[in-house]
């Protein structure tokens, strides 16, 4: 499996600033782990993440009448610290 730093070294991402390449790079990898997934695999896939997430950072995410979510009790210091562990994370795939 490919790491993020190939990910980033990508030739269409390679030119890119940093903060973009970080981003782009970071698609094209949960491109490549979803992609033969099926619609409800990856809705499946998403969700587990996200929950995961929810329950790590102390989020509580809101169904809305819309039927999308959205997160409340979130502070900017959350906010950084779940970025930070995201990127450690990733780096660690």
């Amino acid at each position: 499996m490919k790491t993020l730093n190939d990910y980033m070294n990508d030739p269409s991402v390679a030119n890119e600033p940093m903060p973009l390449r970080e981003v782009y790079a970071i698609r094209l990898m949960l491109h490549d782990r979803t992609k033969d997934m099926t619609p409800v695999e990856r809705t499946a896939y998403y969700n587990r993440r996200s929950a995961e997430a929810a329950r790590k950072y102390g989020f509580k995410v809101v169904q809305s009448a819309k039927r999308t979510s959205k997160v409340n009790n979130h502070t900017h210091k959350q906010s950084a610290k779940c970025a930070a562990d995201i990127r450690q994370q990733v780096k660690t795939l």
